[in-house]
């Protein structure tokens, strides 16, 4: 019986299409860069026919289904030195299920911090099925980063200090009413070019306590223009019964891996500044509270008097979670009024009185301050039970 030896389909090798091997490339940060490598076949000049009852063994049948698999040639990137942090590859592609030819394409967007560095990747043609008897090539490349002139990248990518997309961040300078146990939820998105950015507190007023700014996208790109990428960020608040001043402000801005501030320099920098203003007497309440529980979060109110204030709670046991609730009746402070006088006309101590009104604490009351009325059951039993945390409301983009 006769069979066929040698490397029937030829040997694997790059096609002309592919850079030749050693070539420098050169890559900017942000840029996505990509890098084409197709197969073609060389014929085996060993092609031959050998009598199997004389060398046994010694060559695959030609019926053998490696002999006629399909999509034959591969490309393999080689994991030594392997694929710079980032780099993705296509699986091979073919023309066809019967072509021989494959192709791969690498594709990179270089990151803030690889600029400076050189890098060195390496692919190989080669037969699937018959690696040991087809020959293969091997080719490596070099690619070094570069971050980029913005007077020479400005056509192709965004080069502009990071700032606040107008339409899909809260408005500078809106006022937002919440209360204790609310949770407010801030989103802002953030603008950059290919070198990340942070959101934090402005310096001068910052965030309240306890607020947090975290990242919840980044790197969402825009098509219109090369090189822009929108990150997504959000502060969320949820005061406790401690914060009872009328308002608390916050101001974020925008820095980037370049030092850059949002917007420039000042005097244009890019801030955005909101007002959380404080809602007199008023709670949210959490999933599973109860009247009584929140009674003595408050330390030590009538729950009883709140169900009074709040006729659409149905079960004072078990509350609906985000409910906003009524704690007591607020006061509007007239001419001539003290804190003294006020504890003693509404039944409470002055102690609980400035505990419930902080912002009355120690200066001459102004007429037209509002003040939370709010009589303790017990004097002097006051609790100090921590709400669970539980969303409350959303405020700003969703």
């Amino acid at each position: 019986m006769w069979v066929q030896g040698g490397c029937l389909q030829g040997f694997a090798a790059f096609s002309d299409d592919t850079p030749p091997g050693g070539s420098n490339f050169a890559g900017t940060v942000g840029v996505p860069f990509a890098l084409n490598i197709s197969t073609t076949s060389v014929a085996d000049t060993s092609f031959r026919w050998i009598n199997m009852s004389v060398v046994p063994g010694g060559v695959i049948d030609p019926s053998d289904e490696r002999m006629m698999r399909p999509n034959d040639r591969k490309i393999y990137a080689q994991t030594d030195p392997g694929l710079p942090n980032g780099m993705s590859i296509t699986d091979n592609m073919y023309a066809s299920n019967f072509t021989q030819d494959a192709l791969r394409t690498a594709s990179w967007t270089p990151l803030p911090g690889q600029e400076g560095l050189m890098y060195k990747s390496c692919f190989t043609a080669m037969s699937a099925s018959k690696p040991e008897m087809c020959r293969s090539e091997s080719r490596c490349y070099t690619i070094g980063i570069e971050r980029g002139a913005p007077t020479i990248q400005a056509k192709t990518i965004e080069v502009s200090p990071p700032r606040f997309h107008h339409e899909r961040s809260v408005a500078d300078g809106a006022e937002l009413s919440t209360a204790p146990g609310c949770l407010v939820q801030i989103k802002v998105v953030v603008v950059r070019g290919p070198y990340n950015a942070t959101l934090r507190p402005e310096g001068s007023v910052g965030v309240p306590p306890q607020a947090e700014i975290k990242l919840l996208r980044r790197g969402m790109t825009d098509a219109t223009v090369p090189g822009k990428f929108l990150d997504e960020w959000e502060l969320s608040w949820r005061p406790t019964r401690d914060f009872l001043q009328p308002i608390y402000p916050a101001c974020l801005e925008i820095k980037d891996d370049m030092e850059r501030i949002s917007g420039g320099l000042p005097p244009v920098t890019d801030v955005r500044c909101v007002t959380f203003k404080m809602m007199r007497c008023r709670y949210c309440a959490t999933e599973g509270q109860s009247l009584q529980h929140i009674a003595a979060y408050w330390w030590g109110a009538d729950w009883i008097q709140i169900w009074g204030a709040n006729s659409f709670i149905r079960n004072p046991n078990r509350m609906r979670p985000n409910e906003l609730l009524t704690l007591g009746p607020t006061y509007i402070v007239k001419r001539g009024d003290t804190l003294q006088r006020l504890a003693d006309r509404f039944g409470l101590s002055l102690a609980r009185l400035e505990l419930l009104n902080p912002h009355a604490r120690g200066n001459p009351l102004a007429a037209g301050t509002d003040l939370c009325i709010m009589p303790e059951v017990c004097p002097g039993n006051e609790d100090t039970v921590v709400a669970p945390d539980r969303l409350s409301y959303h405020v700003g983009s969703q």
